[in-house]
């Protein structure tokens, strides 16, 4: 779920994808940020777009559709341990899609999985702050990741910063926007999901990473 939804922009050379608007200065759009693996529009950035990077390699689309595909199936299997807690795996997609092309295409892919998901099967009304979260969950997968060591400490202290600052104090935020109940009230049993969930997260993430050639696909990218 996510409050401003992709766009596809046609051009003669390559197709964009637009995620999301945030309002930068004219000189940010006349350069390529090799922050975070984005691109920007050359040119005048008028009304703030900002630019995902180009997916223009056949190979890099088709596997990033396919984790997106795994993150949608991965949304309707989950493990419900309490009122408003639920154990869910669909991280490991979204993960390995981080690691293998960078933090732009990890937002892309949670994105458009957790809207897809949203559209297929809703379990509840649409709060665009879960997909904010999501997507943000997917750009760091890649920057903690992407074209570095897979060794057990970097994906602990990766798991570690999304587990905390993203599951744990965003989403519970989120989770009491959306359901009225307080912040505080709620965290006790988000910690005891968290406390379950990262070390299932973070070995499984090992073990894949174990088997995947990554040499391979960060040179598509």
């Amino acid at each position: 779920m996510f409050g401003e939804q992709g766009v596809v922009i046609e051009t003669k050379e390559v197709t964009y994808i637009v995620i999301f608007a945030i309002s930068f200065p004219h000189p940010a759009a006349t350069s390529t940020s090799a922050f975070l693996g984005l691109d920007v529009v050359e040119g005048n950035c008028k009304g703030g777009l900002f630019i995902m990077s180009k997916l223009r390699n056949v190979h890099v689309l088709s596997i990033s559709a396919m984790l997106t595909a795994l993150a949608i199936v991965a949304i309707f299997f989950k493990v419900p341990i309490a009122p408003s807690i639920e154990v869910r795996f669909q991280a490991l997609p979204i993960a390995v899609a981080g690691a293998l092309f960078g933090p732009g295409i990890g937002a892309s892919v949670a994105g458009v999985s957790d809207i897809v998901g949203v559209l297929i099967r809703p379990s509840g009304p649409f709060f665009p702050g879960f997909t904010i979260s999501a997507m943000l969950t997917g750009m760091v997968y890649g920057l903690f990741l992407y074209k570095k060591p897979k060794s057990i400490s970097r994906i602990l202290l990766c798991q570690l910063l999304i587990s905390l600052v993203i599951n744990l104090l965003l989403n519970t935020y989120w989770l009491s926007l959306l359901i009225g109940k307080g912040y505080w009230a709620l965290l006790p049993g988000r910690v005891i999901k968290e406390v379950m969930m990262f070390p299932i997260l973070s070995i499984l993430q090992y073990l894949i990473y174990k088997k995947v050639p990554f040499k391979r696909f960060e040179e598509l990218s």
